[in-house]
Formats: structure tokens, sequence, C-alpha cells
């Protein structure tokens, strides 16, 4: 599979994808630059052309490709080269869309990792992507290429999902990732967590008791090599490395993720760890107090 950008040649094929859209009463088509509102296909090359050197204040650049697999398009993926006030609350870097008949295909998770490889070449440190809330498969998607999920905003009655993935820091074996949940500068998530990762299964579980054996064997692996980093990058004192099961105790995304926090002698809270604030008595049951 690869991205291609637009050309007079994928004319015809550009028009029958956006009309299996159509088809499914699909009007909107995600990461197209437009190419579902062109009155022409000529009018929309000519637009997409132009966006990728176009900042007037309102619009930002931006780059429209062809998902192409064995000759045929089958997604649109679009990548803005920077945020304004819309994408970072909303929109993100990178929106992205697949062929109504090839949905479920993996296609959509090959092109977000294409995509975010041409976003490091145009030397973004970092990809804020969004999704709907009740959007699975999207979600999934996103976490899948590293995407660690920041919070949720209320947009237009609904519930957005912002999910942030590192560039600059992430590591893969066969069936997990690590990704550094916070940059260098402390300037993405709390400042508190400078250097905490997290450890995700590429495969959509909600908990880690579904972990395959194999999974459980590649998280055992990535521990080692994200400790060998944050060893040697931060030196801290101590970790606090754990999961959180369930919204009771503090899961806030549905996909199994487990914690490495470096801890260090010179926090405020040094020495206490997360029974500390479990085990407090403002925080027995009622039927215990």
């Amino acid at each position: 599979m690869e991205l291609i950008f637009p050309t007079i040649e994928f004319k015809q094929a550009a028009l029958e994808y956006r009309q299996a859209h159509f088809d499914a009463g699909e009007m909107d088509i995600h990461g197209d630059g437009g190419l579902d509102y062109a009155e022409t296909y000529e009018d929309w090359l000519a637009k997409v052309q132009d966006d990728v050197t176009r900042d007037d204040g309102n619009l930002v650049p931006a780059t429209t490709y062809f998902g192409v697999s064995d000759g045929k398009i089958v997604g649109t993926i679009q990548i803005r080269h920077k945020l304004n006030d819309f994408l970072l609350n909303f929109g993100g870097h990178i929106g992205y869309g697949v062929h109504p008949s090839e949905r479920g295909k993996g296609y959509g998770v090959k092109m977000l990792a294409l995509a975010i490889q041409k976003c490091r070449e145009i030397g973004l440190e970092k990809v804020l992507i969004t999704c709907d809330k009740g959007n699975i498969g999207s979600a999934k998607t996103i976490i899948k290429n590293g995407g660690v999920l920041q919070n949720e905003v209320i947009e237009d009655g609904g519930i957005t999902q912002r999910y942030w993935i590192s560039l600059d820091f992430m590591f893969e074996n066969d069936t997990v990732i690590g990704v550094l949940s916070t940059d260098a500068a402390g300037n993405v998530f709390d400042k508190a967590l400078i250097g905490s990762f997290v450890i995700v299964p590429k495969s959509y579980v909600s908990t880690p008791f579904e972990l395959s054996e194999q999974e459980w064997a590649d998280t055992k692996k990535m521990m080692d090599v994200v400790k060998a980093y944050c060893d040697e990058k931060y030196q801290p004192d101590g970790y606090t490395v754990g999961w959180n099961v369930g919204k009771t105790a503090g899961q806030t995304v549905e996909h199994a993720h487990m914690h490495i926090i470096p801890r260090h002698r010179d926090e405020p809270f040094a020495g206490k760890g997360i029974r500390h604030w479990i085990k407090k008595d403002e925080n027995a049951r009622p039927h215990y107090m």
C-alpha cells in the first residue's frame, strides 16, 4: 500500500470512490480535502494543490493523499501541517476515511502509519488525531499507531476523543507498543508525569485480564526496553508501574494500557505509591466506616 498525491490520472477512480460513499448514504467523506463537495475533479485537484502552501489565517497548509492498494483507491487521508484553534480542539493533524467496501481490512491502520511517517518528514514531533467516542474502529486504528488519549471534549452535542502520538519516542514489538505519554518539555500532558510511558497491546482488549500469553511476554520485553530508556534519560530513583481496570479504578480509556511512571526523590510525594491514596480513611466504603 502507498499514499499517492492526487493527479489527473486518478480522475475516474476518484469519482468512483466518491460515488461509493454517496451510494452508502455517506455525503461527508473524511480526509478527502473537499472531494465530496467539489463541482469537478479538476477544481478539486487545483484546490488540493493550493492547500499544500495555503496559510491564510483560517486555513492551514495541508496535504491530501489517496490510499492506494493494488492500483485501487481504498481511502483518503489529509495531513494538516500545523494546528489552528479548531484543529487543536477538535480536528487534529490527520483526517482519514476508507472506502465503504474496504473497511475492516486494516487499510486505516496502514494509511495512518504511512501518514505518520510523512509527518516526521515535514518536521512534526507529535501528532494530534481525534475521533468520535462512539467510533470504536477509528479509536482502535489510532491506538494501534501509538495514540494515547489525552482527554474528551464536547463537540456539537457529541464527545470527541483527542489522542496524541509522539513521533520521537515510541517502541514496538510483535504485539505491543511503548509510547512516551509526555514529551520532553512536558507540554502535552501533566508536567508531574514527564518521562511516563504507557504500554499498549496492538489488539483491542479492554483489560489486562484479556491479554494472551504472547502479549504478556511481549509486555515484559517492552517493560525492559522502556526501563532502559528511562534509566538513561531520566535517572529515576524508582518507578510506579500498574494498570487501572474499570472506571471505578480510574480507567478512562477502554483499551488496556500499563503505566510506567519514573519517580524521583525530590518529588513532593516521594515515598508515596498508589496505596497511599487508596488506603486513606476517607476512601473507606460506607459499610466499613
